[in-house]
């Protein structure tokens, strides 16, 4: 696996591993090909680049610093607690800072061991 900008992806190149949106949306799965339009999707998002699989780089064993399960949970809830101010919905902000409270926990708890 190999990290490749954005501006050097090539159609036929193979994700290594997910691409997300801005707002925890997954863009591309793993083990997708990358096409014409897939490559100029990312460079419309601003992407920097992508993960590729490449059997002649030695895996390096780069991965994220939190779960993605975490990652997406904790996008969610802030996302979640953000509509919550913007609608001036006190319930569902107060909701989402109680999950974020938690999720805040779990992060550290993963950073730390």
């Amino acid at each position: 696996m190999r990290f490749v900008q954005s501006t050097n992806l090539k159609p036929g190149m193979v994700l290594a591993k997910n691409i997300y949106g801005i707002h925890g949306e997954l863009l591309l799965a793993m083990g997708s090909e990358l096409t014409e339009k897939f490559i100029e999707k990312l460079l419309d998002s601003e992407c920097d680049g992508a993960y590729i699989a490449d059997d002649s780089v030695e895996d390096s064993g780069v991965k994220g610093i939190i779960s993605t399960k975490l990652k997406e949970n904790t996008v969610r809830a802030v996302r979640s607690f953000f509509i919550g101010i913007e609608k001036n919905n006190t319930f569902e902000a107060r909701n989402s800072l109680s999950s974020m409270k938690n999720l805040l926990e779990d992060i550290i708890d993963e950073i730390s061991t």
